[in-house]
């Protein structure tokens, strides 16, 4: 045992009220304790109640418990590093069990120290019937892909995290289970490993947001026609809507930082979604015989937890790295407030003097109701 673990250990002792979680913020660092910190309210009850637990009396056993939750706090940051970044499994790897890919690894995969097994595109089946189910056009904008715009059909929950059986035993994975249980995180990969082009991991976007949404700028959170939030972990069925939210680590909203929308407008109008504004997901229609299978709400409500994790866990990394200047109160939040209020907001395209060619997602910033 090391010293600083002897020292913690003799304090702990003696203490009468010790919870472990004391005594792992000084061996975690500055970037660990803001991981723990964020995530603790994600956590499953089990591993909450172990950190508030009386530290351990026996050395060896405080020692390891210290070191487990170091362990795990580790994974949580190279889970969220590797999302969702196209981590893909080198070729060279043999056991499941020594499996851990960081994103240093991954770079230097990158750099050829390492064969990649490629990444996969949806099937051609897949994307036809994605886009068949989608009404060829954006879930987001309504772009649509007969008046030429670029559209893609892409997995929610990326190719690269459930390729192959092994990809369990990756960090990200060990990382959700700490926070929705081991069966239920066997249950969401289960269903998709074994059908990764299945219609409900699959959406259609315009291309111009797909490094919004990758990047964690867009968020899409799932609810409910009672106006309650989906969780990860659900059993709905039938439509939903999906929440715009934007995060930003630096600087305020401006008008090239939100999407405008024509989807489900008359035509010639569009609405500026703002954060919280709402997009409906409503699949009521069959394609021939065959009922549509919609984007599952499980899939964004675990895309947009971990983007918020990841967002603040950097945000405060930001801000702690940031210089204070001279006689500073305080430190304003990088984040700007937005009129959450107004979501439906339309203009008619026919009176917006804008001369972008793209209406829907042009640089302009309306100024009230047309």
């Amino acid at each position: 045992m090391s010293s600083l673990n002897l020292n913690a250990f003799s304090a702990a002792i003696n203490r009468p009220i010790s919870c472990l979680i004391i005594w792992i913020m000084e061996p975690a660092g500055p970037e660990l304790r803001d991981i723990l910190h964020n995530s603790i309210g994600y956590l499953t009850e089990e591993l909450h109640r172990e950190l508030y637990e009386k530290a351990p009396t026996d050395q060896n056993e405080f020692t390891h418990a210290v070191e487990l939750w170091i362990e795990r706090l580790k994974v949580i940051k190279y889970g969220l590093e590797s999302f969702p970044i196209p981590l893909a499994l080198p070729a060279t790897t043999a056991s499941a069990s020594s499996l851990r890919i960081s994103s240093l690894e991954y770079r230097n995969c990158l750099n050829g120290e390492n064969t990649l097994v490629p990444q996969a595109y949806p099937s051609p089946a897949a994307i036809t019937a994605c886009l068949e189910r989608d009404q060829q056009q954006c879930i987001i904008t309504g772009r649509r892909s007969t008046d030429g715009f670029n559209l893609e059909v892409v997995h929610i929950i990326p190719f690269s995290l459930v390729s192959h059986q092994r990809c369990r035993s990756l960090d990200f994975w060990k990382m959700v289970e700490m926070f929705y249980g081991s069966e239920a995180t066997d249950n969401i990969f289960g269903g998709l490993v074994d059908q990764i082009d299945n219609l409900e991991n699959l959406i259609t976007i315009d291309s111009s947001i797909r490094a919004m949404l990758d990047g964690g700028k867009l968020t899409l959170t799932p609810g409910s026609s009672q106006d309650n939030w989906i969780p990860v972990i659900n059993d709905h069925r039938g439509d939903y809507w999906l929440s715009i939210g934007y995060l930003k680590l630096k600087g305020p909203m401006g008008p090239q930082d939100f999407i405008y929308s024509s989807k489900d407008l008359p035509i010639g109008d569009i609405r500026r979604l703002l954060h919280s504004s709402r997009v409906d997901m409503a699949y009521d229609k069959a394609i021939g015989s065959h009922t549509i299978a919609p984007p599952q709400p499980s899939y964004f409500a675990l895309h947009a937890v971990l983007h918020y994790l990841k967002w603040i866990c950097e945000r405060n990394r930001s801000e702690r790295d940031r210089p204070i200047p001279t006689g500073a109160a305080f430190i304003s939040s990088p984040v700007t407030t937005l009129d959450v209020e107004n979501q439906y907001q339309t203009y008619h395209s026919a009176s917006d003097s804008s001369s972008s060619p793209d209406p829907v997602l042009g640089d302009r910033h309306p100024s009230g109701p047309g």
